[in-house]
């Protein structure tokens, strides 16, 4: 297959665990600046086919590319323009959130610490506390906060709303879905 337009495009996709097979030819198309939620009863393989789709999974047959390449065989080019919040966010546990925001906007080709920072505010994240003692919900907007701040060409949330009571659910979602389509940004939950 050869990639077109679409900044994702999933084609085919199977994914295995041994015998067994978690995704069968899955295929979707997202245009640009589109959200997409992909759906399913726990253990329908979401979560797998985005680990094929940023790269982390090497699937059985199919193909999956992100901003016209690869994902698999071009995971380091494609991941510089894609941000990721996955089902459990793995934070540096030492980590305080303004140390993590230092650290990021070294190595971020692109990093708007102003965002971040704003976006920390709106939500209640304490700056000084280490991320292992944040709540999930705190831990899940920490991410999702350093993600934005690198302003992503393409957002994959895998269960974005895990851990979070309904008000702070439904505000997240609201904001994201404003917030992102303003910025012309793909995303996938």
């Amino acid at each position: 297959m050869k990639s077109n337009a679409n900044p994702v495009v999933v084609d085919r996709l199977q994914v295995k665990y041994g015998r067994t097979t978690a995704v069968d030819d899955v295929s979707f198309t997202i245009p640009k600046g589109k959200d997409y939620a992909l759906l399913g009863r726990h253990g329908a393989g979401k979560s797998s086919t985005i680990q094929c789709l940023v790269g982390q999974r090497r699937a059985a047959a199919g193909e999956c590319w992100l901003l016209g390449k690869d994902s698999w065989r071009r995971r380091r080019q494609v991941m510089a323009k894609v941000g990721v919040v996955p089902e459990t966010p793995d934070l540096p546990p030492g980590v305080d959130a303004v140390e993590l925001g230092r650290f990021l906007g070294r190595i971020r080709p692109v990093w708007n610490a102003e965002d971040y920072e704003d976006r920390l505010e709106r939500v209640g994240v304490p700056r000084r506390m280490a991320a292992q003692r944040l709540s999930k919900g705190q831990r899940r907007q920490l991410a999702l906060a350093a993600v934005l701040a690198a302003e992503p060409e393409v957002l994959i949330l895998d269960d974005p709303t895990l851990g979070l009571d309904a008000v702070v659910r439904r505000t997240l979602l609201e904001e994201l879905v404003g917030e992102l389509a303003d910025r012309g940004t793909t995303v996938l939950i």
